[in-house]
């Protein structure tokens, strides 16, 4: 029977597309997507055929957002980013069968006292006001919120983290990958040599970004490769020094460029770092910001790549190129099949987990 499917999410980078290929996988199944987003997601998702139910006045949906898009309609089941902290205890209040979506690996929550990007919504402090408000019951962490959700979704292959025991409520379904869509067409440049592709982000900060891509340019220069480099929307290629042997561009999907590439230069962001996984590709990462640390431990723990300080010069980044090409080392772990929608399909019409 179909279902009506509320998804809650917000514009972070590569969080919003495992959001996007859940659809598509649920649209495919004959089912309804809906999504309470903020508004620079909405054209996006429209083009996805999902119904956007407006956009939350703040930059982040919270907790008042997603009660009253339920009053306007009510979902058979919930899928919430879980960084989106209030709208994970609305979903606790409404009662729902609730997915959340984690999109970083699961270990990174495991570990006490340490920075998360769960945290980035606001305090526990904070959170346990609202909850108070609601009548639910105070948490001591921010990782308590993934107790009530009936699935806990995590993005990436089990080998990648490191979580040991499992809560019953946490499946990993590995890479979320959407599909090369519009770039479907890309062809690799022209020229000798393995391709490395260099992708930093679409997220991140104008100067610090900048100022390590150009080190990475002048990396590739100095060797005999095809350099790739997509650049986000706050880089323009006239702010950087091009070697000859290095093509500029812009957003491109991973799925349309990995299967080409002989190596990949990244950040380490979760989406990156699966989806090279998924082709084969070693890695060189250059983890800026965030949970891309942890991620980049994750990768070399696998040996699927090497990582480096985001500050390094020139000459080491090079070093590094060169030696994981030289490398017959190959990790590949395979996307996820769309099987994964049968576990959410699972919650229609049973009682939420720890809840009446």
């Amino acid at each position: 029977m179909p279902n009506s499917y509320l998804f809650v999410m917000w514009a972070g980078g590569g969080n919003v597309g495992p959001f996007l290929v859940l659809a598509e996988w649920l649209l495919e199944r004959g089912h309804t997507v809906s999504a309470l987003a903020t508004e620079a997601l909405h054209p996006r998702l429209g083009a996805a055929g999902i119904e956007v139910e407006g956009a939350p006045p703040g930059s982040l949906p919270g907790f008042r957002d997603v009660m009253e898009a339920l009053e306007r309609g009510g979902p058979d089941i919930l899928v919430v980013d879980y960084m989106l902290t209030e709208a994970l205890c609305a979903a606790e209040r409404s009662g729902l069968p609730t997915v959340a979506l984690v999109h970083t690996l699961y270990a990174e929550l495991l570990q006490d006292g340490a920075p998360h990007p769960i945290g980035m919504a606001g305090s526990v402090d904070a959170l346990n006001a609202v909850r108070s408000e609601a009548g639910l019951a105070p948490i001591e962490s921010h990782a308590d919120l993934l107790a009530a959700p009936d699935l806990v979704l995590v993005t990436a292959p089990r080998e990648l983290d490191a979580p040991g025991a499992l809560p019953a409520n946490v499946k990993h379904v590995g890479a979320l990958i959407e599909a090369p869509g519009p770039d479907g067409g890309w062809s690799p440049p022209r020229g000798e040599g393995p391709l490395a592709v260099v992708s930093l982000g679409t997220v991140g900060h104008a100067d610090a970004d900048t100022d390590l891509t150009q080190r990475v340019l002048h990396a590739l220069g100095q060797l005999p490769v095809r350099g790739l480099v997509t650049l986000p929307d706050y880089i323009a290629p006239g702010d950087l020094e091009w070697p000859r042997n290095v093509t500029a561009s812009g957003y491109v999907r991973h799925a349309a460029v990995l299967p080409h590439a002989d190596l990949l230069v990244t950040h380490a962001g979760l989406g990156s770092v699966v989806t090279a996984l998924a082709w084969g590709v070693p890695m060189v990462c250059l983890p800026l910001r965030r949970d891309q640390p942890d991620n980049a431990r994750a990768v070399v723990r696998l040996g699927a790549g090497c990582a480096l300080d985001a500050g390094a010069a020139p000459g080491a980044i090079a070093v590094a190129i060169r030696g994981q090409l030289a490398s017959e080392v190959s990790v590949r772990l395979e996307p996820t099949p769309s099987a994964v929608v049968d576990l959410i399909e699972s919650l229609a019409g049973r009682p939420p987990a720890g809840r009446p």
